[in-house]
């Protein structure tokens, strides 16, 4: 889950949803009154880009909870390098058609290019 690093979100019998490490929950469960599970909200209602975190296996994690298709190609510039953003990004071991996806289809769709 991004901004926790590592983590993996719970969900409890309770109403309660929180982020763990796998078993072991860190105390940050708080209650909700969600009608529907947290992460169908992200996957409906929210992109999350790239810029800022080169990380393969965070945008695996990323791919897991949201799915490849709200994902967007982004770089910080001039915070960040586009060089090593672009190399990183045409490297990581993810599959073509998710690359296509991230790299432009998902902003043409969402922007209605």
């Amino acid at each position: 889950m991004p901004g926790v690093e590592g983590a993996e979100r719970e969900d409890f019998d309770d109403g309660e949803a929180g982020v763990g490490r796998g078993e072991r929950d860190v105390g940050l469960a708080v209650p909700s009154k969600a009608k529907l599970p947290i992460g169908q909200y992200l996957r409906e209602n929210f992109y999350i880009t790239t810029s800022g975190n080169f990380r393969t296996q965070t945008l695996t994690e990323v791919m897991l909870e949201v799915g490849a298709d709200r994902i967007l190609y982004s770089v910080d510039y001039p915070f960040e390098d586009m060089a090593l953003a672009a190399d990183w990004f045409d490297h990581a071991a993810i599959s073509e058609s998710d690359r296509l996806k991230i790299a432009g289809a998902n902003a043409r769709q969402l922007f209605h290019l």
